[in-house]
């Protein structure tokens, strides 16, 4: 980055606070009118904030259809979900617990059975996040990274018969 670029980034790191300054001291001078769209916009503000670092369920599952066009079955019952919030280039991991019924697991599993599979007897959440207890039961884990339409991706689906239950997680680089 030349001189130029630097006072260009200095002028923005200086205006853009002075023109947040006084756009809100204008909108507080305004009356009742000024104060709600200020206190709305906070509060929208807040809410972005908060759906981007706990993102809801219907990340997860249109997340799993745009990367390796598999369709959560719709009687899918959240037991745990997480996610990092993306770096700086865009990096991040997810990893979630869903539970199904007999039919949907027999579909899910059916609808991956070409990828490479292998058993297993761990999962990727309890390894992204510490406080999990680890589902000591045995799965099956499909590797689903040649079917993503990202080659940075890694995407993994552990079935677990006895519970009915996928642990699905998948990293970005």
């Amino acid at each position: 980055m030349g001189y130029i670029g630097l006072i260009i980034l200095g002028l923005l790191l200086i205006c853009i606070p002075v023109l947040l300054f006084f756009s809100v001291r204008w909108l507080w001078s305004k009356g009742r009118y000024g104060r709600m769209f200020l206190a709305a916009s906070f509060l929208w503000v807040l809410w972005s904030i908060y759906d981007a670092v706990y993102p809801p369920q219907s990340f997860y599952t249109s997340e799993l259809q745009r990367l390796v066009k598999v369709n959560l079955p719709s009687d899918a019952q959240f037991q745990y979900k997480t996610a990092t919030y993306p770096d700086i280039h865009g990096d991040y991991s997810v990893c979630f617990i869903v539970r199904l019924s007999q039919t949907s697991w027999e579909q899910l599993k059916t609808s991956i059975s070409s990828e490479p599979v292998h058993e297993t007897k761990s999962d990727g959440c309890a390894n992204m996040d510490k406080k999990l207890k680890p589902l000591s039961l045995m799965a099956s884990q499909y590797t689903l990274t040649n079917r993503a339409t990202r080659e940075d991706a890694e995407i993994l689906i552990e079935l677990i018969p006895k519970e009915n239950l996928a642990v699905i997680s998948w990293y970005m680089w």
